[in-house]
């Protein structure tokens, strides 16, 4: 299928809605996170809003074969990770997260399936592991 101008904005929001709930675990956390951690999970924050901007500009009229990637699966997992952030503690979770969920957002703009697919079930390996990691 093809993105319509409506579904790029709606996977756009999603990346966004990300970005600043990994944004706010960084100053959630500031007092109990290192320097370095800090910029790290900065860092991620950007890259998710970047990708969150090229998915307007690219992602509109990319192929994506919806076989094989549901646009409700590709908003839902940005969802369940938003919400798992949200509610982390570690910040090795939140960077594994935000370092997921980039690597989707590329997939997305490049249009390629396959890597879609990949990077899909990264984000949600990502986001239960980090879930997981919160719970024990």
């Amino acid at each position: 299928m093809r993105l319509t101008s409506d579904q790029a904005l709606e996977l756009s929001k999603g990346f966004r809605g990300l970005a600043i709930v990994v944004g706010d675990y960084r100053y959630r956390e500031w007092e109990h996170i290192s320097r370095s951690q800090r910029q790290a999970i900065e860092n991620w924050e950007w890259s998710l809003l970047n990708a969150a901007g090229d998915i307007i500009t690219l992602a509109v009229g990319k192929v994506i074969d919806e076989t094989k990637v549901a646009l409700a699966k590709l908003n839902g997992s940005t969802a369940d990770a938003r919400s798992a952030v949200k509610k982390l503690t570690a910040v090795k979770g939140v960077i594994n997260v935000a370092t997921a969920a980039v690597a989707l957002a590329g997939a997305i703009i490049s249009g390629n399936t396959v890597a879609i697919v990949a990077t899909l079930g990264g984000l949600v390996d990502a986001t239960v592991d980090a879930t997981k990691e919160k719970d024990a």
